[in-house]
C-alpha cells in the first residue's frame, strides 16, 4: 500500500513536469495525466506547499518520500510505535513529521542547495564507473606495459578535455580528478601489477596448501585406522600422527 501511494505520488509529480515535453499522438495521454494531476493538485499543494516550477515541485515530493522512509524506519525499531495496539501511531507521527519538514522547505535557492549534493553525487558515479571499468580492463588484461600506458594516457587526454568543456557547469572538477586519478594509476603501474602477481601468488599458494593439508588429514585418518585394525603398533602410531600433526600446525599457521 505505501508503495502505491509512493508511486502514484512520483507518477503524478513526473507527469506534470512532463505535460509540455511532448507534442503528437502522446498528447492524448498527456492530457489524462494533466487532468488526474489537477484532480489532485489542491491536496498535493496543501501538502507540500506552493513550489515555482514543476521541476522543484517534483523535488519535494521525493524529498518528502525520503524523509518519511527515514523517519518510519527509526521509529519502527522503538518498541512502542512497533507494538501491533500503536501501529497508527507510527503512521501519524512519520506522515507529520514528514510533511512539516517539507512544508515550509522554503524557496527555490533552498531547494537548489540541497539538490546540488544529489547532483555531484550523480556526475561522481557517473565519471567512476568509467575510470572503474578503465581500470579493470587496462591492469587486469594481459597487455604489454607500453599499451597499458598507452590505454592510460588516452583515458586522461578524455576527461581531460571533458573537464575543459565542463569547466562552466560547476562539476568539471569532477572530471579533473578523475583524469587525476587516471595519471596516478598509470604512474603506479609497475606497484600495481606487482601486487597483482603477488595476490596469484598467495592464491596459488593458499590453494596448494589446502590441498596438501587435505592429504595429510587423510594419512592421520588412514594412521588411525590401520592402529584400529593393529596393522602397525602403538609406537609406530604415535610417531605417524606426531609427525603429521607438525606437518598439519606449520602449514595451518601460513
Amino acid at each position: 500500500m505505501l508503495s502505491i501511494f509512493v508511486l502514484g505520488l512520483i507518477l503524478f509529480s513526473s507527469g506534470m513536469s512532463l505535460v509540455s515535453a511532448a507534442t503528437g499522438p502522446v498528447d492524448v495521454i498527456q492530457g489524462v495525466v494533466s487532468g488526474a494531476y489537477e484532480l489532485v493538485r489542491p491536496v498535493l499543494e496543501g501538502i507540500i506547499g506552493d513550489t515555482d516550477t514543476a521541476e522543484f515541485f517534483l523535488a519535494k515530493i521525493l524529498f518528502l518520500v525520503i524523509i518519511f522512509a527515514i523517519i518510519y524506519k527509526s521509529l519502527e525499531k522503538i518498541p512502542f510505535f512497533s507494538s501491533s495496539n500503536t501501529k497508527w501511531v507510527l503512521w501519524v507521527v512519520s506522515i507529520s513529521v514528514s510533511i512539516l519538514s517539507i512544508r515550509w522547505f522554503g524557496d527555490s535557492e533552498i531547494i537548489r542547495t540541497v539538490i546540488l549534493p544529489y547532483s555531484a553525487l550523480g556526475i561522481a558515479i557517473t565519471a567512476g564507473i568509467p575510470f572503474v571499468v578503465w581500470f579493470t580492463i587496462t591492469e587486469f588484461s594481459n597487455m604489454l606495459r607500453i599499451y597499458r600506458k598507452i590505454s592510460w594516457i588516452f583515458f586522461i587526454v578524455i576527461f581531460t578535455s571533458l573537464s575543459l568543456m565542463r569547466r562552466d557547469a560547476g562539476f568539471s572538477y569532477i572530471y579533473s580528478i578523475t583524469a587525476i586519478l587516471g595519471f596516478i594509476a598509470m604512474m603506479t603501474d609497475a606497484q600495481i601489477q606487482r601486487l597483482k602477481h603477488a595476490a596469484k601468488l598467495e592464491k596459488t599458494r593458499t590453494y596448494a596448501n589446502k590441498t596438501l593439508l587435505d592429504k595429510l588429514r587423510d594419512k592421520l585418518k588412514d594412521a588411525d585406522d590401520r592402529y584400529s585394525r593393529g596393522d602397525i603398533d602403538h609406537e609406530e602410531f604415535e610417531k605417524r600422527v606426531k609427525e603429521l600433526k607438525i606437518k598439519i600446525n606449520h602449514l595451518s599457521v601460513k
